[in-house]
């Protein structure tokens, strides 16, 4: 049963659903000078919804030792955060539209279903 497919249009007349672009980490490549640099898959759009976190969520936050601008967004499909067997980084969430434009990494995931992902985002700096 997809709950946020139920539930996101209710909140939506509050808190409308925003497209965003998602770039799903790959891992890195290393160059000669043996710099590390993110590589990712074609850019996704999907639709997302930004909310502030919960009193829980900072809980669980906190116990990582994140820090930064933090938000969490519901988004229609899948995210990550840091996969090390995998060896890739956060994915990233790029948002053009309303108050939380620019880029945000996937620092930890807080709920994920098949057809939905509710994940921490922490704003980064644009470069």
């Amino acid at each position: 049963m997809n709950l946020h497919g139920m539930a996101g249009p209710i909140v939506g007349a509050v808190n409308p659903q925003i497209p965003v672009t998602v770039k799903v980490s790959t891992g890195s490549v290393v160059d000669a000078a043996g710099k590390r640099t993110p590589t990712y898959a074609p850019d996704v759009t999907l639709l997302g919804q930004v909310q502030p976190v919960s009193w829980r969520d900072i809980q669980m936050i906190e116990g990582l030792n994140l820090q930064g601008v933090r938000w969490k967004i519901y988004l229609n499909g899948q995210v990550d955060g840091l996969v090390r067997p995998e060896r890739k980084g956060g994915d990233l969430v790029v948002i053009r539209t309303g108050r939380h434009q620019g880029t945000w990494l996937v620092a930890v995931v807080l709920e994920q279903y098949p057809d939905w992902v509710c994940a921490g985002i922490t704003q980064q700096n644009e470069s």
